[in-house]
């Protein structure tokens, strides 16, 4: 198979076709017969390889990191460790195993290999792996994913990253030292995971049983917020601040702001929204003026001026007709076309 792949003599290599017509001639059913490759079938025996490999090559403090005092950034020869003690198969199998899953269907056997690495201590050793592979976005995606598989866990798994996971990408042994104490005693995974990892830190007084309400705390801002406003299709945040008269957005999964400051307003931002495609920002601010943002490009479209005192306006995400709504809080409504 050497003339059509790449690969095939180390078993620790990706396998690649060295042309495209091959894998079209893989793909295509029709053409290749029993040499066919794709379909729930060969997802779920990729799904189950990956899984194997997480089972099997996982393992805490997988690098040898010696001191939590040392951010991954300072460990000198970080990337040597991390070629020489992760695979090139367990770190696909770390950033690919839930995309097999989620084109899988149901499978028992499957299903217990997926509790096998979120329901113990393979879920720490996973996302130990994901952030010296610099990729622990990935499991923001792939536990929603096992969600359907293993609601309960794959949820405390969730909270865990959206309540520590700048945490863990700063320093990766702390995900052991100063987040597992902190996970809620009432969950499933802090009563699996704190039974195998007992010489931790205790925490006495303050400890919560449950995790908070609050999912995230977007910070970036060092003025007061004004306003913030969710895309169309939830995926995003923007905010208004009295802070340097900016405009942040924000993924509003992880909690990272996406792109630039949008800067160019004379007074504090007084509101935001998003059009309804998702394309444009709208913002009104204390300086009399309402400004089009590109909520791609991060650059002004154009601004327009208010007819009277910002202070007294409110701006409503609410279109109609391409033209955006003012509302004056002494009852006046007054309308102006933005040419979205």
């Amino acid at each position: 198979m050497a003339p059509l792949l790449s690969g095939i003599t180390d078993r620790g290599s990706v396998v690649r076709p060295l042309h495209a017509s091959f894998y079209d001639f893989l793909t295509d059913e029709k053409r290749s017969g029993v040499y066919f490759v794709g379909g729930s079938s060969i997802h779920g025996l990729l799904a189950f390889a990956s899984l194997h490999t997480l089972c099997h090559d996982l393992k805490f403090n997988i690098c040898g990191l010696e001191s939590s005092y040392l951010k991954n950034a300072d460990v000198v020869d970080l990337q040597e460790r991390v070629n020489k003690n992760i695979s090139g198969s367990l770190s696909y199998s770390c950033q690919n195993w839930a995309h097999h899953l989620q084109k899988t269907n149901f499978d028992s056997t499957l299903a217990a290999l997926v509790k096998d690495i979120v329901g113990c201590e393979k879920l720490l050793f996973w996302l130990e792996a994901l952030s010296l592979l610099n990729g622990l976005g990935y499991a923001t995606g792939a536990l929603p994913i096992v969600i359907t598989w293993l609601e309960a866990l794959a949820q405390d798994g969730i909270k865990l990253l959206q309540n520590f996971g700048n945490v863990i990408s700063l320093s990766t042994p702390h995900l052991y030292t100063s987040v597992l104490p902190f996970i809620p005693s009432n969950t499933m995974l802090s009563r699996m995971l704190m039974l195998k990892f007992s010489h931790l830190v205790g925490i006495s007084v303050g400890g919560l049983k449950e995790w908070p309400a609050v999912q995230q705390a977007l910070e970036g801002h060092t003025g007061g917020v004004n306003s913030a406003r969710f895309s169309s299709d939830g995926k995003r945040i923007v905010s208004g601040s009295d802070d340097n008269t900016t405009v942040r957005i924000w993924d509003a999964e992880r909690g990272v702001q996406i792109g630039g400051t949008l800067e160019g307003h004379a007074g504090g931002v007084h509101s935001v929204g998003f059009s309804l495609g998702g394309k444009r920002i709208v913002s009104g601010s204390y300086d009399n003026t309402v400004r089009i943002w590109d909520a791609h490009g991060f650059e002004a479209v154009q601004s327009k001026w208010v007819a009277y005192n910002s202070e007294d306006v409110t701006l409503l995400p609410l279109i109609i007709n391409c033209e955006y709504y003012l509302l004056n809080i002494y009852s006046c409504l007054y309308s102006i076309n933005l040419d979205l």
